[in-house]
């Protein structure tokens, strides 16, 4: 993926409400990106799922990413994989960012493979290395 730019968060909606886990993703984004100098984007993929699309930009997105489908109502790792990968190509991030969530557990290494690039599971902490302007990522 070259000529990548931002931080991407994939969020969710669980329970018809945008998940608490999501505003987490957004506000590490949101210093990541700033950081960087980059800009924020957020991803909602599933059924009924563009409402939250202004929640996300209210907790930092710079742009908002929707991919709606009654085909989508429930978690299907295909067709999942699928949306989120056209949005990827499309935005180019630098980083993506999944909630550690069964849903995200189970796309962050199909992703990673589908775009021939690392996923690395389990993080507590990321912050941008200011010397080298990569991530640096703490795991348990």
């Amino acid at each position: 993926m070259a000529d990548n730019n931002g931080v991407l968060i994939v969020c969710e909606v669980s329970d018809d409400a945008f998940s608490s886990l999501s505003t987490e993703l957004l506000g590490c984004g949101r210093k990541l990106a700033d950081a960087s100098g980059q800009e924020l984007a957020a991803a909602l993929v599933g059924s009924r799922v563009g409402s939250y699309a202004n929640e996300a930009a209210a907790w930092g997105a710079d742009k908002v990413y929707v991919v709606e489908n009654i085909l989508l109502e429930d978690y299907q790792a295909e067709p999942y994989v699928a949306a989120l990968e056209k949005i990827i190509v499309e935005v180019s991030p630098a980083i993506v960012l999944l909630g550690h969530t069964s849903s995200g557990s189970d796309l962050a290494p199909r992703l990673a493979n589908k775009l021939k690039t690392k996923a690395v599971l389990d993080c507590v902490a990321l912050e941008m290395d200011a010397g080298s302007n990569r991530m640096l990522q703490t795991k348990p």
